[in-house]
This record gives C-alpha cells, structure tokens and sequence, in this order.
C-alpha cells in the first residue's frame, strides 16, 4: 500500500471501504443486536458500492486521510508550541484537514490516491513496528515510557509516521513517471 498504492489504488479503495464498513457495521449492530450479521452487510455495501463511485470514494479517503494528518498536525504544533488546551481540540485539525483534502482529491486526483495510499501504509507498517518492539521483553517498557510522555504522544507518533509516507510518496511519484518514459 505504502510503496505501490497508485498502481493498485482500485483494490486498496474497495478494501478500506469495506474495511470501514466493517468496523461501523460491527459498532452498530452492538447497539441494535447481531453485529456479525450487520458488519458483514456494510462491508459488502460499502466495498461493493465503491465500483461505480470510485472516484467519490476516493475523495472520502483522501478526506479521512486529511483529519488524520489535520488532527495529528494540529496536536502536534500545540504540545510543541506548549499549548494544554491542543490535544482537547484536535477536532479542528481534523475537520480542516478533512475539507482540504477531500477537495484536494477532485483537483488532484492521482497526489490524492498516492497521498492516502503512502499515509495508510506508513501508519500500518509504524503500528505494526511499535506492537512488535512492545513484545521484545527488554525494550517494551522504554517504547511504553517514550510514547506515554504528553510531548511524545503529540510528536513522536506522527513524525514516525510522516517520514515512510514521505518516502511512499516519492517512490509511488518516480516510478510512474519511470513507466511513462518506457511506454
């Protein structure tokens, strides 16, 4: 996702898509019974409905992607700038980041798929690499003890996070213009 995300961007949509209508569905049949049932069926609908709307899918990622980044950002530059009252307020990050970005996603339809794709991956793969460092019995107390610092929740995750997606994105960039140039 992380390192080809554009050339196989109509698979990742339809993934998350359904992924996230999993994740609702299963929240929402807790309240009304039969989660399973209830998942499984906005899973298919979401996932489903993605092929004829790809592009309006694309847009909702790329805004979910957007208040990802917005909210991170905006928690980020307040513990540093040592405002207390930014991590309470990460919501307004969050719906910037959703507004720029799901704009962003009809102008700049191919930054925007390469955005979400570099963006989702780097996240996966840092989640991934910090559960995998918390089992190592030696060194899961010190990554416990760093990323519960208030200055290191608001920092050190996303920053871990934006250096891969950088780097997934300006590999995804170079080589499709490689592909070009041989066609």
């Amino acid at each position: 996702c992380m390192l080809h995300g554009y050339r196989f961007y109509r698979t990742v949509t339809v993934v998350l898509a359904g992924a996230i209508g999993v994740f609702a569905g299963y929240r929402l049949g807790q309240h009304i019974g039969h989660p399973e049932v209830l998942a499984a069926c906005l899973g298919l609908l979401l996932g489903i409905g993605c092929f004829p709307l790809m592009k309006y899918a694309v847009a909702g990622l790329g805004g979910v992607v957007g208040s990802f980044i917005g909210a991170n950002a905006w928690t980020s530059v307040g513990a540093l700038l040592g405002n207390e009252a930014a991590p309470n307020t990460y919501w307004v990050g969050a719906i910037v980041g959703l507004v720029v970005f799901g704009m962003l996603a009809f102008i700049l339809f191919k930054l925007s798929i390469v955005l979400f794709t570099s963006v989702s991956g780097s996240t996966i793969a840092v989640m991934g690499g910090i559960a995998l460092l918390l089992q190592i019995p030696g060194l899961g107390e010190s990554v416990t003890e760093i990323i519960r610092k208030p200055q290191g929740q608001a920092v050190i995750i996303p920053l871990l996070v934006l250096v891969p997606a950088i780097i997934g994105l300006i590999l995804q960039e170079t080589q499709e213009d490689a592909h070009k140039d041989g066609a």
